[in-house]
């Protein structure tokens, strides 16, 4: 059986992995934003290429929830590791 600080460790190297992908994920949703808006001025009027613009609008979006799903998590594993530690 694991003691409360194998269990306490887990959970914080679980938090910190996940703050390092809430960290790339920002970086990545935003250089996709960047990509999206740099790619609707070249294809405005396109049908398939503005659906193409949607799509890439649509993955930031995703990118941006998990990370905003992970720092939830990094939330609770905060609060587990303090109520756990008292």
């Amino acid at each position: 059986m694991q003691s409360i600080q194998d269990v306490v460790d887990a959970v914080y190297r679980v938090s910190t992995d996940a703050q390092d992908v809430v960290t790339r994920s920002v970086l990545c949703a935003d250089a996709l934003g960047k990509h999206s808006r740099s790619l609707m001025t070249v294809v405005r009027g396109s049908k398939t290429g503005e659906q193409a613009v949607a799509e890439i609008d649509s993955a930031q979006r995703a990118v941006r929830d998990g990370a905003a799903r992970l720092q939830g998590l990094i939330s609770v594993s905060e609060l587990f590791i303090a109520d756990v530690t008292k």
